[in-house]
């Protein structure tokens, strides 16, 4: 008869992170948000809204470090920008890690000497230090992120905090951008569709910019059902956006819109045109990319639940016992 053998249970081996902890096992609670990470403020603000806690938690899987590492050589590479793409489309399905990719961009651009510091930073650092042959400056020439999050702005209904006088798509893009510069603001607002101006606008900030637009469908989508006219401007707005980042230096644009065959949402017969149009202006202007595969999600998710992983010992003891 074999003897037993006495193993530490896994509820002790394993500890949880706190905000696992706290949101009581509601799955909601614990995946990320883009808009709260950026825009958040008292309870709404998520630990995750630190760059060095994001990395913490984020494992860094091969195309989550080749997107970053993009982005850095396209923001932070001074001439050599063009080795990087521009513009870059995530269209995998729900629970892909999008928002998550977001906000790691955010990161990256926001706060890179604090960014690079961590794991994910270090090989981020490393894959474009191996593109280009050469390290970037450690701040990316101090990048401004104009953030959009779609699923969370209401076509014509601007929030006033942070869209001020900006109504339409183009407008609060506009307002992000060059705020607090009123006159600025103003002398801009009327080209909505005019590359020519909107990379003006890009180049006058006079630092590289990053560009992040996530769920643009939910954007769109509501504002075909609510006023034609608005739609049509928001689109040929994306329209000119999409191509002048492809020319203006230094500058990168990430837009989420997930690909019709896994997009469960129900749209209008309008709304499903400016869909086709739209993924016809991505194709052309950008290239797509995901942040996951299949065999990255068990790492991934131990990463973000566990504040770290058993020893080596345990895990060969409990199997053995098995």
């Amino acid at each position: 008869m074999r003897g037993r053998v006495d193993i530490t249970p896994w509820w002790q081996a394993l500890e949880l992170r706190p905000e696992v902890l706290s949101a009581n096992g509601q799955i909601d609670d614990v995946q990320m948000s883009l808009y709260n990470a950026v825009y958040g403020v008292g309870e709404l603000r998520p630990a995750y809204a630190d760059p060095g806690y994001y990395a913490e938690i984020t494992q860094p899987t091969e195309r989550l470090v080749d997107l970053l590492g993009e982005l850095a050589i396209r923001l932070g590479s001074g001439g050599d920008y063009s080795k990087a793409r521009a513009v870059t489309r995530l269209d995998q399905g729900m629970g892909g890690g999008k928002s998550h990719a977001c906000i790691g961009a955010y990161h990256l651009a926001s706060a890179p000497e604090v960014f690079a510091k961590s794991e994910l930073g270090r090989q981020v650092s490393a894959q474009a230090r191996g593109r280009l042959g050469r390290d970037l400056a450690p701040n990316l020439n101090k990048p401004f992120v104009v953030v959009l999050p779609c699923d969370n702005m209401t076509p014509g209904a601007p929030d006033e905090r942070l869209d001020g006088p900006a109504k339409t798509l183009y407008e609060r893009f506009l307002w992000r951008l060059l705020r607090p510069d009123y006159s600025a603001y103003e002398r801009y607002k009327p080209y909505f569709n005019d590359k020519g101006k909107i990379g003006e606008a890009l180049r006058s900030v006079e630092r590289p910019v990053l560009i992040i637009i996530d769920e643009i469908m939910n954007y769109l989508g509501n504002a075909s059902d609510r006023d034609v006219v608005l739609s049509g401007q928001d689109l040929e707005f994306m329209r000119a956006l999409l191509e002048t980042v492809n020319h203006v230096p230094n500058v990168a644009a990430v837009v989420v819109m997930i690909a019709s065959d896994q997009d469960p949402m129900a749209l209008s017969e309008a709304a499903r045109d400016r869909r086709s149009d739209l993924n016809a202006l991505l194709e052309r202007n950008g290239r797509p990319a995901t942040v996951t595969a299949n065999a990255d999600f068990a790492a991934i998710l131990r990463r973000r639940l566990f504040q770290s992983l058993p020893s080596t010992d345990l895990v060969e003891a409990t199997a053995q016992v098995y």
